[in-house]
């Protein structure tokens, strides 16, 4: 081998080192972003939990999606004074604990919260019961303009699947 090979051979190495330290470099920012966004999407499904089953429609709508304010409505405007009554009883806040939280896309996620000692309204016509045992309840959580929100897709249920 020629010297002039050589510093060919060594140039294409050089190069290579480069594009795989790149490519490195871009995979550990994706990664750290995306760890960000999950951070702040748990941060935000807690956030609007402890708001909604505490009953802090106020601070539970700026926690929310302009298209979800219809549900915190129809609840609002469907709890009775027997309810309210319960609510005003309630000894503690509801409390809240993350148990998951999954990235289903680059804007979107799905949080899974516990919470106990809560008042569920369970139906109308019937009074609202404390409910102090453990139930699990879907949050989904978007990233608009920058920021997480709760997308509700309609009253939060407890969910039969454990994850």
């Amino acid at each position: 081998m020629n010297c002039v090979t050589l510093q060919k051979f060594f140039k294409k190495l050089m190069l290579m080192r480069l594009l795989y330290l790149f490519v490195i470099a871009i995979l550990t920012a994706c990664v750290d972003i995306n760890s960000h966004g999950s951070k702040q999407a748990d941060e935000a499904a807690v956030r609007w939990a402890e708001a909604y089953f505490n009953y802090d429609f106020n601070q539970a709508q700026r926690l929310t999606t302009s298209d979800s304010h219809k549900w915190l409505r129809f609840v609002a405007t469907n709890l009775t004074e027997q309810d309210l009554e319960v609510i005003r009883q309630q000894d503690e806040p509801a409390h809240v604990k993350l148990i998951a939280c999954d990235i289903e896309s680059d804007s979107t996620w799905t949080a899974v919260v516990e919470v106990n000692n809560y008042v569920f309204p369970d139906s109308i016509g019937q009074p609202a019961e404390l409910v102090e045992d453990s139930r699990q309840f879907k949050v989904s959580v978007v990233r608009q303009d920058g920021r997480m929100f709760v997308r509700m897709k309609g009253v939060p249920r407890p969910t039969s699947s454990v994850y």
